[in-house]
């Protein structure tokens, strides 16, 4: 989770690196909600994550878009 969360939490980061965060993320957060259910703090916040990375993609092919 700590690589994925560095690949998107940097300002710059280049769209194949929030695709490379997000298939992490999504792959660690199925694992979590296997393993300790929805409602677990590690699990909940994997998920925030996600939502993070998904709102950076979208806005990033916003940009793209309009570019």
């Amino acid at each position: 989770m700590a690589y994925a969360e560095t690949l998107y939490r940097e300002p710059a980061a280049p769209l194949d690196d929030l695709r490379e965060a997000m298939t992490t993320l999504e792959a660690v957060d199925r694992i979590a909600q296997r393993v300790f259910g929805s409602p677990h703090p590690i699990t909940t916040a994997i998920t925030r994550h996600v939502e993070n990375v998904q709102a950076l993609l979208h806005a990033h092919e916003a940009l793209s878009s309009s570019a």
